[in-house]
């Protein structure tokens, strides 16, 4: 609510507001709302719908698919956090996303596999001095090969993980990095 503000969203604002959780129930069925922080913007919610036990997240998780072209508005630090915090809470059986398949439990967490390893892949290259060409020519992530747009995003992937972490954790100013203008 208070990001639609700021920016001026032309939008209805919510007249419901919670901090971390809230859980509406309507006769026998629940919904379980949850805010785990920036990730995909600042106002993603989590929306597990009870009994049938189906988790529903819109764009910081996808399911047979890799994450949209650079990471453009999305805080990658919150998508990784965010994804872990899911997969923390009790076991849903059905995972439904804005953007990608219908997918378990065991599908999000291949997605956060393929996350931490091209997090891991684009922070271990710049420590070891490698320039962004460098990493868009050598990092593959075979294991995630299969999903759709693979060939086409990963190296916008890794430019949006790299620019991250140049704009966002100062990259730029550690000894041995080559940060690309």
């Amino acid at each position: 609510a208070e990001d639609m503000a700021w920016t001026r969203l032309p939008t209805a604002r919510p007249e419901v507001r919670f901090a971390d959780q809230l859980t509406v129930t309507l006769g026998e069925s629940s919904v379980q709302l949850q805010y785990y922080g920036p990730n995909n913007g600042r106002g993603s919610v989590s929306m597990r719908f009870m009994p049938a036990n189906v988790m529903f997240v819109v764009d910081w998780v996808l399911v047979g698919r890799m994450p949209y072209r650079n990471f453009q508005g999305y805080d990658v630090h919150g998508v990784i956090r965010s994804t872990r915090a899911l997969l923390a809470q009790p076991r849903f059986d059905v995972f439904v996303g804005g953007h990608g398949d219908v997918g378990t439990w065991e599908d999000v967490k291949f997605y956060l596999g393929y996350m931490e390893a091209l997090y891991a892949g684009v922070r271990g290259g710049m420590l070891a001095g490698k320039t962004l060409a460098d990493l868009q020519r050598e990092l593959r992530f075979p294991k995630y090969s299969g999903l759709r747009m693979y060939q086409e995003w990963l190296p916008e992937n890794i430019a949006g993980v790299y620019d991250m972490l140049i704009n966002d954790a100062y990259f730029h100013l550690r000894e041995g990095v080559q940060a690309e203008p």
